[in-house]
């Protein structure tokens, strides 16, 4: 499953990514496998919250968006809720 794209406010025109922080919650014992992707691949994300400077160089204009898995054996749909994104951009 993949999240809507998130685009950079209006205000943001240049500059380069610095780090992103992460954010999304699943219900209490579910696990999901996420990822923070762009046009041209995406970063594994190690937990629902987190700081990474995998994405540092890219445009701070490129949007991004969220991907999902089951984790192995699981079956069952999980909710993923509270997505957020916050990049740090010079």
């Amino acid at each position: 499953m993949a999240s809507s794209l998130m685009v950079p406010p209006s205000a943001v025109s240049a500059g380069v990514i610095e780090e992103v922080r992460w954010r999304y919650r699943v219900p209490a014992g579910q696990t999901v496998i996420g990822w923070l992707c762009h046009s041209g691949g995406c970063v594994s994300l190690d937990a629902a919250v987190g700081i990474n400077r995998a994405l540092a160089g890219l445009a701070a204009t490129t949007p991004l968006h969220f991907r999902f898995a089951l984790a192995p054996g699981q079956r069952a749909a999980v909710q993923v809720s509270h997505l957020q994104v916050i990049v740090n951009y010079r």
